[in-house]
């Protein structure tokens, strides 16, 4: 699929933002022409409008692989929305997640902590450069402190 038809594909949201790297991302994971286990949506400016449509072309292309790793890191426009979008959505397959710098706050982390729980093959949860208060870094610290299979950067 070329990517100015997978452009014209999407919804209008992310049609107005969506970048060449971008489209190229999601046009490996509908396509399944990268068999990586990895998704890396790094800093491509994404913002919580967008989780949905990704989140569900992420959902819908895990059903011929096993999504291992994904990262939207350095996305600061997520937010709390976009995060819990992410966590909301993600495979039970996933083993890493990173949301480093999202502009996640606690309303966030709250529920990114609730979720984790429920991924059983999760092992690392890059979270940190947020805007977490202590109080909430502090609950991520002691999950971790219980859970030492999974390693948690906050």
């Amino acid at each position: 699929m070329k990517t100015n038809k997978l452009k014209k594909e999407l919804p209008k949201d992310l049609q107005l933002k969506a970048s060449e790297i971008l489209l190229e991302k999601i046009n490996a994971i509908q396509t399944n022409s990268d068999h990586s286990d990895t998704l890396n949506f790094r800093n491509l400016e994404l913002d919580s409008s967008e989780m949905a449509s990704i989140m569900e072309i992420v959902t819908e292309s895990n059903a011929n692989r096993s999504i291992k790793s994904i990262s939207f890191s350095y996305n600061q426009l997520l937010g709390d929305d976009g995060a819990i979008t992410i966590i909301n959505n993600l495979p039970n397959t996933v083993n890493e997640i990173g949301l480093v710098d999202c502009g996640i706050c606690d309303c966030g982390g709250k529920i990114i902590l609730k979720k984790i729980k429920n991924l059983t093959n999760l092992k690392m949860l890059c979270i940190e450069q947020n805007n977490f208060s202590d109080l909430i870094k502090q609950e991520f610290k002691t999950f971790s402190s219980k859970n030492p299979q999974i390693l948690i950067v906050v």
